[in-house]
C-alpha cells in the first residue's frame, strides 16, 4: 500500500509539472504520455477519473524498450514521452544529455524526501531532472550444498561474508 501511495504521490506531481507548462499556453485538457513498464493502468484510470484537466496516456513496453526509444528519441530531438520510468542505473544515459526538463525548483519540496543516495539518481550536476519512484530490492543468492560441500556453514550476517 506504501509503495502504491508514493507511486500515486509520484505520478501526481510529475503529471502536474507537465501539465503546468501546457496550461500556461493551452486552456484545453492537457494529454500527457507516460512510457512505464509499471503495471499502472487502474492508478492513471484512477487519476484520470479524478479531474477534467489532464489525460494520461500509459504505454506499458518493457525497461530495456524505453531505454532504446529513449536513446533514438534523445539523439533526433523530436517524439517520445512527457514522462517515462526508466532503471536507476540507466540515469546516466540521460541526465548528462542536457535534454531532460530540469525539475529542480518544482521537486524541491520532494525530493528531500528521498534519501540522498536515490536523490543523486535523478539528479546530475546539482540538477534534478526525475523522481526516484521504487526501490528494487537486491536479493543474495547462495547454493547451500555448494557451501556445506566447502566447509561453510551457514551465514547469518553481512560481517561473515
Amino acid at each position: 500500500m506504501k509503495k502504491i501511495f508514493m507511486l500515486l504521490i509520484i505520478l501526481v506531481v510529475s503529471i502536474s509539472m507537465v501539465a503546468s507548462f501546457a496550461f500556461a499556453a493551452k486552456s484545453e485538457k492537457v494529454k500527457v504520455l507516460y512510457w512505464t513498464w509499471m503495471d499502472l493502468q487502474d492508478l492513471v484510470a484512477q487519476f484520470n477519473g479524478t479531474q477534467d484537466e489532464i489525460e494520461v496516456e500509459l504505454v506499458p513496453m518493457a525497461s530495456y524498450d524505453i531505454i532504446a526509444k529513449m536513446t533514438v528519441v534523445l539523439a533526433a530531438n523530436k517524439g517520445g514521452p512527457d514522462i517515462f520510468d526508466m532503471t536507476w542505473r540507466h540515469s546516466p544515459l540521460y541526465t548528462t544529455t542536457g535534454k531532460l526538463y530540469d525539475i529542480t525548483a518544482d521537486a524541491s519540496d520532494v525530493i528531500g524526501k528521498f534519501p540522498e543516495d536515490l536523490q543523486g539518481v535523478a539528479s546530475f550536476k546539482g540538477k534534478v531532472y526525475g523522481l526516484p519512484s521504487c526501490i528494487s530490492p537486491a536479493v543474495l543468492w547462495y547454493r547451500k550444498d555448494i557451501f556445506e560441500a566447502n566447509g561453510i556453514g551457514r551465514l547469518d550476517t553481512w560481517s561473515q561474508f
